[in-house]
């Protein structure tokens, strides 16, 4: 997976099921594949299908390589030539177009919001996440940015709860705490 500064489209195709393909574009390919196999070695890419076929048959599987080279200007153009030809399997997004260019309305925002408010997740799935992230964590160069975010999210947490909702939390988690320690004495 390795590319010089390559501006263009990009494709990404399982080998045990090659008709499963991702089609992407970039400015620079070789980080944005970088990007697409960091977000599946932690179970964060956007796209559940590769998600799923990455957790399943792991990275050895997937192939990335360079469908076609272009300007800036015309990425859009040639990604949407090759949705439209290969029909990838794994795109989520059947239009070519730059995310950040169609931002989420105030309603959708909410919508998204109050879905996640509802989400639960399972057992299994909140255990691979904290592998995942445990993994990541351990290796020695990542240590410095750990350290960095730890600092910035003990002073969020101090300031929060000095705050009336950071302390009622607080008297709510006492009183669960608590609580079990009864169930356990008993």
């Amino acid at each position: 997976m390795s590319f010089n500064k390559v501006c263009g489209i990009y494709k990404i195709q399982s080998s045990i099921k090659p008709n499963r393909i991702y089609v992407g574009s970039a400015i620079d390919i070789k980080e944005r594949s970088k990007t697409h196999l960091w977000q599946l070695q932690n179970n964060r890419h956007h796209s559940v299908k590769l998600q799923n076929h990455y957790n399943k048959y792991g990275e050895d599987d997937l192939c990335f390589s360079v469908l076609c080279v272009c300007d800036k200007d015309d990425l859009m153009r040639c990604e949407q030539y090759y949705l439209d030809t290969l029909i990838p399997w794994f795109n989520i997004a059947k239009i070519a177009g730059d995310p950040s260019r169609h931002p989420h309305t105030p309603e959708t925002i909410q919508k998204i919001k109050n879905a996640r408010k509802n989400q639960v997740f399972s057992e299994e799935s909140i255990k691979k996440r904290a592998i995942s992230t445990h993994a990541y964590w351990i290796k020695e160069e990542n240590k410095p940015q750990l350290i960095k975010i730890h600092k910035k999210i003990s002073t969020s947490l101090k300031k929060f709860y000095k705050t009336e909702a950071g302390k009622l939390r607080i008297k709510k988690l006492k009183e669960a705490w608590t609580g079990e320690l009864n169930k356990k004495r008993k």
